[in-house]
């Protein structure tokens, strides 16, 4: 938390205001031979099941929403998204990825077959490596798929 005191310009009261990050992250990188497989395009991916409301009283909440993700081609092929942030959810997220916005693939599971889910204060990395029909996804923090590859 941040403590932030305030003091009113009226009154010598003070008030002290913690502030939390309640928010998760993720990013999303897709290696392997996308235009092989599906032709050149611009490739996106969609992340659904995101929440956008957290209360007063620190409780998730409001609407399911999605969030269009443009994705940047490295030199080495591999594409990757810019950051999303969002609110903790116990629904699955729906990772879809899209050629010139068109739906090519879609899941919430992981290759293992559990729900992709976040925390509050995650920073993870969902990791996708498409090979001809059969895409392996993984997810892991953030932290350590940056620690194994050079981001740029």
């Amino acid at each position: 938390p941040i403590d932030c005191s305030y003091i009113s310009s009226e009154e010598n009261d003070s008030v002290n205001v913690c502030m939390y990050d309640r928010l998760a992250r993720l990013h999303v990188i897709i290696s392997g031979d996308l235009t092989g497989f599906y032709g050149a395009g611009r490739f996106s991916v969609i992340l659904g099941g995101l929440r956008n409301t957290l209360t007063y009283g620190g409780t998730v909440s409001g609407d399911t929403v999605s969030v269009a993700l443009g994705l940047h081609r490295k030199q080495d092929g591999t594409f990757v998204s810019g950051t999303v942030a969002t609110f903790q959810s116990s629904s699955p997220i729906r990772v879809t990825i899209c050629r010139d916005g068109v739906p090519v693939s879609s899941t919430d599971e992981d290759s293992s077959s559990h729900p992709i889910t976040v925390s509050e204060g995650d920073n993870k990395a969902i990791v996708i490596t498409a090979g001809y029909g059969l895409f392996n996804i993984r997810v892991m923090p953030w932290d350590e798929y940056s620690s194994q590859n050079v981001c740029d």
